[in-house]
């Protein structure tokens, strides 16, 4: 699963993968993240695609895209970071 999409309202974001760890941020709904393979106790190392943060969340979270998918925002935002 090299790309996901947050499918909950807003996952904490950790700086290890335990529920006791710190929260280094949240990536909230919709937003794409990119993922390495899953532990094996249900948590991912991620990258947030908006500002780049990397941390763990738990892969229940997440829901797979495909490339094309997570490259297609991307697509329709001006150079000024608005939107047409």
């Amino acid at each position: 699963m090299p790309y996901a999409v947050t499918i909950v309202p807003v996952s904490p974001m950790r700086a290890e993968p335990k529920h006791r760890s710190e929260i280094i941020s949240q990536v909230l709904f919709g937003e794409f993240v990119e993922t390495e393979p899953v532990n094996t106790d249900g948590w991912v190392k991620v990258r947030n695609r908006y500002d780049n943060y990397e941390g763990w969340v738990t892969v229940s979270h997440l829901e797979p895209v495909e490339k094309d998918v997570f490259d297609a925002p991307a697509r329709f935002l001006r150079p000024g970071g608005s939107t047409p």
